[in-house]
């Protein structure tokens, strides 16, 4: 190998050590975001969502009958009745850790979803859950 190769060779392994940096310290610092999700999500599915309410870090911002509106329970986009499709993305923002993915609603409907957490003592709690994926232009 010549001198050239070994300076490109070089480059491009040190392009893909930081980008597998960049990944893997995005799933360490989101690590157990998708198993806190996946309870929530089954919690909610098994109409738990008193107890989901209970653990969640909303009951000082809004009453039962208000989060039950807000996560459209009983109504056409109820969360309760969401079939996960798959996640597609983590992170972290603003000090809150956030999963995303695809999910299709008993009616058809499907829409992104982002399930944001923050660490409590070593709990991750729920924070909210709103459509779409986060901004993270800035």
């Amino acid at each position: 190998m010549n001198k050239g190769s070994k300076i490109v060779f070089s480059v491009v392994a040190a392009i893909i050590l930081l980008i597998g940096g960049c990944v893997g310290s995005i799933f360490l610092s989101t690590a157990g975001i998708q198993k806190a999700a996946e309870a929530t999500l089954s919690d909610l599915n098994a109409g738990k969502v008193e107890q989901v309410f209970n653990d969640s870090m909303m009951t000082n911002k809004f009453t039962l009958d208000e989060f039950k509106a807000a996560m459209g329970i009983g109504g056409r986009l109820d969360i309760s009745t969401v079939t996960k499709l798959g996640w597609t993305g983590r992170g972290f923002q603003d000090g809150q850790k956030y999963i995303t993915g695809n999910f299709k609603f008993s009616n058809g409907h499907e829409q992104v979803l982002t399930f944001w957490y923050v660490k409590v003592e070593d709990d991750l709690k729920l924070v909210g859950i709103t459509s779409g994926r986060p901004d993270t232009s800035s």
